[in-house]
């Protein structure tokens, strides 16, 4: 299974087998201003936050502006069928906005994701090999998390 565009997010996820070994993964876009967290038990992903900067000017947008709100009131309508599982915030800074996006995938709906468009098909978990593997391909540097950072 692969995970389509969230709102303004993009990573690939896929489906595919379990196992026991729980571990974290961090995954960065530098040149994005973007960063995935992948908690998962052997080859399941549990859950994945990404947290990712936008700048008004690379949005097109003003702090102040009603595209602004629009921009908005489109992402969050976006993600309202996904709802079961998924957890938005988007925080408004002086220079942009920053969007975190939590999928809870012991929560999620995968066919409510499927027939939102956000998977490309149904399925009821996904791997973190391929995963990572599409992540990678994207340009993303992943590594096994640290317990310090």
């Amino acid at each position: 299974m692969k995970i389509k565009n969230i709102g303004l997010l993009a990573p690939l996820f896929f489906c595919f087998g379990c196992g026991q070994e729980e571990r974290s993964t961090i995954c960065r876009l530098t040149e994005q201003n973007n960063e995935i967290l992948l908690y998962s038990k052997g080859d399941q992903v549990i859950t994945q936050t990404e947290t990712a900067f936008f700048t008004y000017d690379a949005l097109g947008i003003s702090a102040e502006s009603e595209k602004m709100e629009e921009m908005l009131d489109g992402l969050f309508q976006a993600l309202k069928a996904s709802q079961h599982g998924t957890e938005v915030e988007i925080v408004k800074k002086e220079d942009g906005l920053q969007i975190t996006i939590i999928l809870d995938c012991t929560k999620a709906e995968f066919d409510q994701l499927y027939e939102a468009g956000l998977i490309d098909q149904p399925a009821d978990q996904i791997s973190l090999k391929k995963t990572l593997d599409g992540l990678e391909k994207q340009g993303y540097q992943c590594s096994l998390r640290t317990k310090e950072e």
